[in-house]
């Protein structure tokens, strides 16, 4: 899961799979929430959550957990302004 911008450390389930928060590709779709699938120490199969972000500028998801049976899916949302 490793990318040349912030990746947090993310919580797994009990089928291995694992969701954290990156800014990988916030520049071009406003998603920072990922999933993959962890085994070894190691993160294959990385893709973003889909339907989490609400497609807004400034709007981050910002946090991620997941429940132990992977059945739901708790994060945080921020909007973010420029104070004048």
């Amino acid at each position: 899961m490793n990318s040349p911008t912030l990746d947090g450390v993310g919580p797994v389930d009990s089928a291995g799979n694992m969701y954290f928060v990156t800014t990988r590709s916030y520049a071009l779709d406003l998603m920072t929430i990922y999933h993959g699938r962890f085994n070894r120490g190691v993160v294959t199969d990385v893709a973003p959550v889909k339907g989490v972000s609400l497609g807004v500028p400034f709007q981050v998801n910002f946090d991620v957990e997941i429940s132990a049976d992977g059945t739901t899916l708790y994060f945080a949302d921020g909007l973010f302004t420029i104070a004048a």
